[in-house]
This record gives structure tokens, sequence and C-alpha cells, in this order.
């Protein structure tokens, strides 16, 4: 009711950027490269309704809505067993803009899926934790698992990311296809 103009992606923006940490001290915190404190355990932190209002009605609506897409990138590589430095790929984004949200699209071949660890780095450093390793082993990665990050919100996207997959345990061998 602040201010009706919003769409769905400003409360977004407003809600990530008035959070206030939970836990402060606790070592999952990191400040991504637009100044927004996130966590892997407790994203943006807890909804300040009150700073979320007062943002809201001072708010400048964010753009147009604009998607990039690099491509598939074939790669058929083997995953090292047992190998916590595992294997990166980079891909390079020459476009200028704020990111809002990044998506991986995965095709790995694992028998033991839950033994991977993914991650996603951008260019400004900030890593995402995608997947952690578990005992569930159920899912695979094969045919394009899609990923979905906001840990990177309201950062450029222009540079190098970096993709780390480390299979995290001995036995079970996989490749990383695309």
């Amino acid at each position: 009711e602040a201010n009706p103009n919003l769409g769905w992606r400003d409360v977004q923006h407003i809600l990530a950027r008035t959070a206030r940490q939970n836990r402060p001290f606790d070592a999952s915190w990191r400040t991504n490269d637009a100044g927004l404190h996130v966590s892997d355990q407790f994203g943006f932190g807890a909804i300040d309704a009150g700073a979320a209002v007062a943002m809201a009605q001072v708010w400048t609506n964010v753009g147009a809505e604009f998607m990039h897409d690099t491509g598939e990138v074939i790669e058929a590589l083997a995953i090292p067993d047992n190998d916590t430095t595992g294997l990166t790929r980079t891909v390079n984004v020459p476009v200028h803009m704020r990111i809002e949200s990044v998506e991986l699209v995965l095709d790995a071949n694992h028998a033991l899926c839950g033994q991977l660890r993914v991650t996603v780095r951008s260019p400004g450093g900030l890593d995402s934790l995608l997947a952690n390793t578990r005992t569930d082993n159920s899912n695979t990665y094969n045919n394009g698992y899609t990923f979905t990050t906001m840990k990177h919100l309201a950062e450029r996207a222009a540079g190098t990311w970096t993709l780390k997959l480390a299979d995290t345990a001995a036995g079970t061998t996989g490749t990383l296809d695309s």
C-alpha cells in the first residue's frame, strides 16, 4: 500500500536491501559486490517491514527485465574422484547489466550426485553454493538441471564467471557434460 506502483521485482529488491542480518556474527555472512549482506544459510536476512515500507515510499521502479544467455558450453570432462579441488570452468559475460538472479543449467552424469559440491563465482569474487554434498543420492543432474541463485543481486554481470564442480567422496566417478 505504501507504493501501489511496485512490481514483484521491485519488492524483491526492496526486501533484500532493507533486510537485517539475523545472527550477524555467523561465519556464513558475506557482502556481495553491490554491498548487500548475504548468507548461504539466511539469504539476505530477516525482513525489516518498517525499513521496507520506508524504502517502498521513495523507490524508483527497476527497468525492464533483460536476460543474457551465455549459451551451452559442451565439456565432456571427467570430474576428479574424491577431490575437493574438483574442476573449474569459466565463461565470460560481456554484457554490462546488474544481476537479479543467476541460473546455471548443469548436465553432469554421476551415479551419486550427493557427492558433488557445485558453486559458481561471480566476477566480484563471491561464491554461491548451488549444491552441497548430502547423503540423498536420488537425483541426477542429467538433462539440464537448473540451479538459481539470488546471492549476486545488484552485482555487475560483466566479467568472468567460474563454475566449480567437486566430487567429495571416493569410489564413484562422473562427468561434466555441459
